[in-house]
Formats: structure tokens, C-alpha cells, sequence
């Protein structure tokens, strides 16, 4: 059926032409292991048999496809075919890939929807007992590569007279140079680890490359060429390569001992996936460089040029495979592991395929750290306030600062790594009520114990102190109740005058003025709206006010202040209240009123604060409201997040009010 589509072709002389010549060639040669005639014993090279297959056939065109792919007659040359065959021939085994493209070659000479020849008829053609199937695939793989006129269009093989796009970026390939393709796998690695809950530290030569810092924990990315990994299954791994130890151990340009080591993990190449790593970005620069000439575009058709797109974003999407793979050795701190290993244990990442690879590899990192409780996330549970005493304490310490706590988790390395500096707050928290210890307020000169009617809204800083219960002897507690020798007179109710005890407003006085407010510095203001909120019973707020304004530079800082930290808050229904104006130059003077969305007034940000450093004078106020979807707790981790926004931005004196669900009030 086939044949009967070629024409000038004659279907009975001709075969019998071409069987002819087959058969007294291999009777003349009896290549050995040759049971059965198959089509790849058809010998192209025998110019009678190539002129019968292309020249009478009108398809002389097709001696260039044999010449340069198959076979080529010029002594000393080889064809494509030929060259991938290279090795397997110089083992004593047989041509595979010249097979393959003797089997295509015929099955191109049929015209129409028949043209070519599907991968599994292609290894049948070329099997014969005793052939690795899987190698058939591999010299045939190999050849689509390399030769010059092979196609595959995802179902077929098919020679063509025109140059096939893999060749011609194939070629481009071999100009591009192994410096240049590293320079774009460096840009590339460089945007696929994305800061978020490791801060990405890359290529690092020295220990003073890397900060000893206790903020963000460090994702540590390895440069290819200065470590690779190599564990070979069946055998033990070897120790952590030097320099990742060296990192890991020493710190700043004295080279001393590294402090927060707990706060670094690693990530080195696989040495197997170097070279194929290089490839893929020598491909990608070799196609970008085609459709990017637009002079050397032009000459493709519109289908081939569509297709090279294509093969464009393939060979991206295929590059960024290629360094997902590439990297795979994950290094963390651990007690466990041995000395010889620098405490470091070793984690491999799973490989990852095209469809599922992620846009951001540092999720991947933190996945697999969860996985081996290695990390503790906002959506994980925090740490055991016992655990933390027990395994966090420094030994013979009766009282700490809160900011040590942070910085023994930092640096012991048997330790969970928390992203979360909240975490840290709760453990705090938790730790008060269980009576692990105290939390000492510096501004109240007290501290909260579990007799405490009300919970602080926890900082870690130097000033907060945790004190061991056994140590607290004469440390005045935080709302404990006064000897009655000592009590002063009680308080009148503000409604009805009569004592609190004695009051007739059945205790909802207070609870009627409903809003809870606080001022000062940010942390004062906001630990004064959760202490009048315990002492008021109200365990839920609605929404919250932070109000800030003066004039001159005053109002200015105020109002890049409140836009620096409105997108660093909780998830709310957030809007905004300004009221000011400022002097200009000239003479000029700008009133300024709005009330609404926030994403509205983002618009109008850069122009307000640009005529804020303008003005030679101004005054005003800024509100940002936020109503949350759901209500919160006054002492909970949504309200302690706000506060330790706004006091590391430092607005300055701030109003806080906060508005209990409609039922609290």
C-alpha cells in the first residue's frame, strides 16, 4: 500500500530490482546474526541502488538526505548516521542509528498521510534477536540530534529535504561556549530560589559571605563549579565537601566560630547533572539567538518559525528542569548527625518534571524540611514551653532575655528552625500560664506569672527578661492582687458613682463605652488596648484603628510610615482616613481629605508623600482601619503581628483603638 504511493515507481520491476540487489549483496557479504531480510539492509551506499530510490523516482533532491544522514561516499567522510554509531561499532556492535535511518529514509519516499514510520514499527524494523530494545531508542534519540534532515512531529520519523530545526539549533549550539552557557545558568539560578522563607545566599566563596545574623534563616546555594556532590548507591556517603563545613562553622572576614548556626541550610549540585545542565542552557541561548536574529528568522517559513518559538520556550521550561535537578542535595543542621559530618545531615530532593516543577524552588526546600520537622512554619504548631526549657534554657541561667531565647534556637543545632518569629511569641506565652516562667515588663516594672489576670502582648527584645519561677522570689507580679493592708480605696463606677463592688450597672459600664484605646509608642499602645481588654472580658475584637499624625516631618514620616507597613498586615478589609495640608514652594498650599479603600489611596501614595518633601511646612493625621474577617483574639498572633509591624517601622506616637463584634459591647 505504501509503495503505491511513490511515483515512477515500478511496483512489481522494482521491488524485484531492488530485492535483487539486496539479496546478492548480503549473500556476497553474510553479515553474521542475520536471520531474516529486513528493510535497513537495503545498501544506500551502492550508488546504483541510491540513484534507483531518488534520481528515478524524480526525487534526486533525496541524495542529499543520504549523503549527509546515512551514508556518505567520499572517502574519509562520515554521515550523521554514522558518527552516532561511533562508539557501538568500535565495541564490535551493530550500527543501530545507521538501521534506524536506512528504515526511515524508505518509509519517506511514500507521499501523503503514509509518510514516514511510527517509533515502535521503526525498532521493529531494525530488532533482531539479541538487541537491546532500549538502545535502539537511544542511537535513535541520538540521531534526531544530530542528523540534518530528521524529523519527528510526535507521532513519526520522516526525512525531508529541508533542514530539520533540531539540526540548525544544533548547530547554533556548537558555537555557543560553556562560559558563556554558565553565565546564563548563574542568571537562571539566581531567579529560581526566591527570597520568601529563606533568604538566598548565592555562590558563596568565604565564611564572610555569608551573614551571622539572626533574622531570616539563610538558603545557602553552592556554585557548581566549586562543590558538587557525588554519592554512588550501594556505598556510605561521604562527608559534607568542605567548603559547605567551612561555612557552616566559621563566620565574618576573622574567620572565627559562626554563632547562629541553626540558621543555615544548603543546597549543592549533584555532579551527574552538571554537564547536562550546561547543555540545556547552550540549547536555550542557541534558539534564543535564532529567533532573536529577525533577519535570520525571516528566511524560515511562518510554520517554522511559529515551531521555533516553540522550541524556545520548551528549551526555557527544559533548562529550568535541568537546574531543578541539578540541585538536589539538601544539607541541614542536625545533632544527630556525626562530628566527622560537621552536625550536618543530608536530605535528597525529589526530582521534578516539567509539568510539576515549581515557579519557586525555595517552596521545594521548605517542603522537604517540613517533611523532616526540620522547620516549624506559622501554620505549624509552636514549640512546647516545657521542651523549650528543657532543650533551649542555657544551663545554670536563672533569667534570660527574650531575644536570648531567640538567639539558643538560632544557634543549637538540635534545634527546630522557626520561620515564624510568632512561634516564638506563643512558646512565650504558653510558657507563662504553664509556669515555666515569668515574662518581666520592663515599662510596668512587673512581671506577668500564671497568677496574672491578663497575658502581654510578647516582644523579643533585649530589655524583656524570662525568669525561672525559683528565681522570681520578690519580683512584683503583674496584676496581683495588692495585700489589704495596702488597697487603696476601690474605684467608683463612672455610671452610677457607686463603688465597682457595689455597682448597679451589673459591672456593664465600662463595657458600654464599648471602643478600647491606647497610645504611646507603638508597643505601649497596643499592650495598653490587650490589658483593657482581659480586664474588660472582651476576648474578641472586630477591627482595629492605628491612627498617627503632627506636623511638618512629622506627619510626613507618618504617612510613608503607615504606607510602608499596611501591606505587611494580617489579611483585612483595610481603609484609610486622612485629613492635613502642607505649605509649598511658591506659595502654593495643598489640602488634603480622603476617606476610603485602601487600594484606592495606593494610587495617590507617591504624589502625597512626594508633596510631603516638598512642603516647607504641613500638618495632619493618618487612620488606617481594618475590619477582619472574622474577629480576633486582643492577645492572639493577628494583633501581635500588627504591633510588631508598626514597632519596627516606627511611626512614631500612635492611637490605638480596637472595636469589640457588636455582641461584646
Amino acid at each position: 500500500e505504501k509503495v503505491s504511493t511513490i511515483p515512477n515507481f515500478q511496483k512489481t520491476r522494482g521491488a524485484l530490482r531492488l530485492l535483487a540487489r539486496v539479496v546478492r549483496g548480503l549473500w556476497a557479504e553474510r553479515p553474521p546474526d542475520t536471520w531474516m531480510i529486513h528493510p535497513h539492509h537495503i545498501d544506500l551506499s551502492d550508488e546504483d541502488t541510491a540513484n534507483d530510490l531518488t534520481s528515478r523516482l524524480a526525487r534526486a533532491v533525496f541524495k542529499q538526505v543520504i549523503e549527509a544522514d546515512i551514508v556518505n561516499p567520499m572517502a574519509g567522510a562520515k554521515a550523521h548516521a554514522a558518527l552516532v554509531d561511533d562508539r557501538l561499532t568500535a565495541a564490535g556492535k551493530p550500527a543501530l542509528a545507521a538501521r534506524t535511518a536506512a528504515v526511515v529514509f524508505l518509509h519517506s519516499l511514500v507521499q501523503g498521510v503514509a509518510a514516514g514510520i511510527r517509533p515502535t514499527e521503526a525498532k521493529l524494523a531494525v530488532y533482531t534477536p539479541g538487541d537491546d530494545l532500549g538502545l535502539i531508542e537511544k542511537q535513535t534519540e541520538a540521531l534526531l540530534e544530530q542528523a540534518f534532515f530528521l524529523h519527528f512531529d510526535g507521532a513519526r520519523y520522516l526525512f525531508s529535504t529541508e533542514p530539520s530545526l533540531n539540526s540548525v539549533i544544533n548547530q547554533e549550539r556548537d558555537l555557543v561556549g560553556r562560559a558563556a552557557a554558565k553565565g546564563e545558568l548563574d542568571r537562571r539560578i539566581r531567579t529560581i530560589w526566591k527570597k520568601g522563607a529563606f533568604a538566598p545566599v548565592f555562590f558563596p566563596a568565604e565564611p564572610s559571605d555569608v551573614d551571622d545574623a539572626l533574622d531570616q534563616p539563610r538558603l545557602v546555594v553552592l556554585h557548581y563549579d566549586a562543590v558538587v556532590v557525588n554519592e554512588k548507591k550501594g556505598s556510605l556517603p561521604p562527608p559534607p565537601p568542605q567548603l559547605i563545613g567551612r561555612l557552616f562553622e566559621r563566620a565574618g572576614t576573622a574567620d572565627g566560630f559562626r554563632s547562629y548556626r541553626n540558621n543555615l541550610v544548603f543546597l549543592a549540585a549533584d555532579e551527574s547533572g552538571v554537564d547536562h545542565a550546561v547543555g540545556e542552557a547552550r540549547r536555550y541561548l542557541a534558539v534564543s539567538r535564532i529567533i532573536g536574529d529577525v533577519q535570520r528568522l525571516s528566511q524560515y517559513s511562518k510554520e517554522q518559525q511559529k515551531r521555533l518559538k516553540e522550541l524556545a520556550k520548551q528549551a526555557e521550561l527544559t533548562l529550568r528542569v535541568a537546574i531543578t535537578r541539578l540541585y538536589r542535595r539538601l544539607f541541614y543542621p542536625d545533632a544527630a548527625a556525626s562530628a566527622r559530618d560537621h552536625r550536618l545531615s543530608r536530605f535528597s530532593l525529589p526530582a521534578q518534571d516539567q509539568g510539576d516543577v515549581d515557579r519557586d524552588q525555595t517552596q521545594v526546600v521548605l517542603r522537604a524540611l517540613r517533611e523532616i520537622g526540620k522547620v516549624r512554619t506559622a501554620d505549624d504548631r509552636g514549640v512546647a514551653p516545657a521542651y523549650a526549657r528543657q532543650k533551649a534554657w542555657p544551663a545554670n541561667a536563672d533569667r534570660i532575655t527574650a531575644r536570648r531565647l531567640r538567639k539558643e534556637f538560632c544557634s543549637r543545632v538540635g534545634l527546630p528552625i522557626l520561620l515564624d518569629v510568632n512561634l516564638l511569641k506563643e512558646t512565650i506565652r504558653l510558657g507563662i500560664k504553664a509556669g515555666q516562667w515569668l515574662y518581666f515588663d520592663p515599662q510596668k516594672q512587673c512581671a506577668y506569672s500564671a497568677e496574672s489576670p491578663t497575658s502581654p502582648l510578647v516582644e523579643i527584645t533585649d530589655e524583656v527578661e524570662l525568669i525561672l519561677p525559683e528565681a522570681a522570689e520578690g519580683v512584683p507580679v503583674c496584676g496581683k492582687a495588692v495585700p489589704e493592708e495596702e488597697t487603696a480605696a476601690p474605684a467608683a463606677c463612672p455610671v452610677c458613682g457607686n463603688p465597682q463592688d457595689a455597682c448597679i450597672c451589673a459591672g456593664k459600664a465600662v463595657a458600654a463605652q464599648g471602643r478600647i484605646e491606647g497610645s504611646g509608642s507603638p508597643a505601649r499602645a497596643f499592650q495598653r488596648v490587650a490589658d483593657l481588654a482581659q480586664d474588660r472580658d472582651i476576648d474578641r475584637l472586630a477591627g482595629l484603628e492605628v491612627s498617627a499624625g503632627g506636623a511638618d516631618r512629622e506627619f510626613g514620616r507618618d504617612l510613608q510610615a503607615m504606607a510602608l507597613a499596611v501591606p505587611q498586615l494580617p489579611r483585612a478589609d483595610v481603609r484609610v482616613t486622612v485629613k492635613g495640608a502642607f505649605d509649598l514652594p511658591g506659595g502654593d498650599r495643598l489640602s488634603l481629605e480622603f476617606e476610603g479603600a485602601w487600594q484606592r489611596y495606593r494610587q495617590i501614595n507617591d504624589a502625597v508623600l512626594k508633596a510631603a518633601k516638598d512642603a516647607s511646612a504641613g500638618s495632619g493625621r493618618i487612620t488606617v482601619h481594618l475590619d477582619f474577617p472574622s474577629p480576633v483574639d486582643p492577645v492572639g498572633s493577628e494583633i501581635g503581628s500588627i504591633r510588631d509591624t508598626f514597632t519596627r517601622i516606627d511611626p512614631g506616637e500612635v492611637s490605638v483603638t480596637a472595636v469589640p463584634p457588636p455582641e461584646s459591647s
